[in-house]
């Protein structure tokens, strides 16, 4: 019963000073000073947690942010500080919420905050994690995934759970050195190999989740659905028939399977310079799972939230099946609950759309020196009275080896032509408003004839 229901949130200055097990607070177990606190003044009905582990179409290897929302009767701006969210059921303790304050405003009557937290996810995702790519390859010439994973999670401080996953073993050597590649990029590279979802559990541990296809164990959810409050689409997403592998400049390299619904993997290291016999087993692996994927897209809300439902499960009901690909939960004590799977019939066209956004390489740096020259081209007027600066970074390449071959040379363009880019030809042309502008900020230009890179930089004065 909900009345049984009693939620907690603790307050720390440092993340380390939460308690392993729970344990109720008073005035005894956290003294002032101990740089723990409980906030106990929570608006009533103003909690709320979002989970997320894929969108529309479905991805394997992104990690999403967890967001926790509540209302507190506070004085004091909370922001910055570490926080930790409990729920008593019926004397039987359980994590909500692990992560860090992200604001913590007052509402315009002045009587309470709203207070916006995040999970580790959020604070890290961006790191760039270059210099620990480049330190890993120290001392070995060759490396597995699950070793990358593992020294990539000590890196960052986070702990992973202990667990073997599909293509772990796969064998690979250094082909590429990186000068910027944020956390979650690199993670998504390594986990979209092995099919599953990173995700940061409730109590702040790296899950990985591998949607479980065993009709044995589902969740049936028939007599606890709201049918009113439930949405289910008119079809099931088709079977993936195919994984596709493409290079760095988008160029389709190679299919393992069919192409009539496959999925695309874009630009993941991992991946580069290998022979088709290892891209085949690589992509077999991935294929047998995601083959086995298929579901009715569906927005379900619960008659009374169950907290044990997790991100992930394969849940059935008299209206159709779909895995929880997101968990929004709500009110009072968290008493509402509405679980989601986006999807499409057609998941992927075939095609690579799925970007892994910033992601800079010095590739083969054996054999590749840069000289680097810089020159400005005047912008325009296009944010009120602001004036910007297309600052474009021109990398002369020269190769040291004539066997060089021209897919080498171009492996990181966003754009090819015999020509240096300007804003009077493609592809800045058509970029009419500094939101468009802004939008392609970083991207790189290859002049096939003189062998130089430019990079697009807005520089706002």
């Amino acid at each position: 019963m909900i009345s049984q229901r009693e939620t907690y949130i603790l307050i720390a200055d440092e993340d380390g000073l939460f308690p392993a097990e729970f344990i109720q607070p008073s005035d005894d177990l956290f003294p002032v000073g101990s740089g723990v606190r409980q906030v106990s003044n929570i608006v009533s009905g103003s909690l709320t947690l979002d989970e997320v582990i894929s969108e529309s179409p479905m991805q394997l290897g992104q990690m999403y942010a967890t967001k926790f929302e509540c209302q507190v009767y506070l004085e004091d701006d909370l922001s910055g500080k570490f926080i930790h969210v409990y729920q008593q059921n019926h004397g039987v303790y359980s994590d909500v919420f692990s992560g860090k304050i992200d604001s913590c405003k007052l509402d315009v009557v002045g009587t309470d905050r709203k207070l916006v937290a995040y999970d580790k996810a959020y604070t890290i995702g961006q790191m760039n994690v270059a210099p620990w790519w480049e330190e890993f390859w120290t001392d070995r010439e060759t490396a597995t995934l699950k070793q990358v994973r593992e020294s990539l999670l000590h890196y960052v401080e986070l702990t992973g759970e202990e667990v073997e996953l599909p293509n772990d073993t796969f064998l690979f050597t250094k082909n590429v050195s990186l000068s910027s590649c944020s956390f979650t990029v690199m993670l998504k590279m390594i986990c979209e190999l092995e099919c599953c979802f990173p995700h940061i559990s409730r109590d702040g541990i790296v899950e990985y989740i591998i949607l479980n296809t065993e009709p044995e164990n589902a969740v049936d959810l028939t007599n606890k659905i709201e049918r009113l409050n439930c949405e289910f689409e008119d079809f099931q997403t088709d079977t993936i028939t195919g994984v596709q592998f493409y290079d760095s400049d988008n160029q389709l390299k190679w299919t393992v399977g069919e192409t009539a619904n496959a999925y695309p993997i874009s630009k993941n290291i991992f991946l580069y310079d290998l022979n088709t016999d290892v891209l085949n087993a690589v992509g077999e692996t991935i294929l047998n799972y995601l083959s086995d994927l298929v579901y009715t897209p569906a927005k379900v809300k619960m008659i009374v939230s169950d907290m044990e439902l997790k991100l992930g499960d394969y849940v059935t009901t008299d209206k159709g099946n779909f895995y929880i690909l997101e968990n929004y939960l709500s009110g009072i004590q968290f008493v509402e609950q509405t679980i989601s799977a986006s999807g499409e019939q057609t998941m992927y066209s075939g095609t690579a759309h799925l970007d892994y956004g910033e992601l800079t390489l010095n590739e083969k740096i054996a054999r590749i020196n840069y000289s680097i020259e810089q020159f400005n081209i005047e912008y325009g007027n296009f944010k009120e009275s602001t004036l910007a600066s297309l600052t474009i970074n021109s990398e002369a390449i020269q190769t040291e080896v004539s066997r060089a071959t021209n897919a080498e040379k171009s492996l990181f363009a966003n754009y090819k032509g015999p020509y240096v880019p300007t804003l009077q030809n493609a592809p800045a042309v058509s970029w009419q408003s500094y939101a468009v502008c802004k939008s392609h900020e970083g991207e790189v230009f290859f002049n096939t004839e003189t062998q130089r890179y430019y990079r697009y930089v807005i520089v706002e004065e």
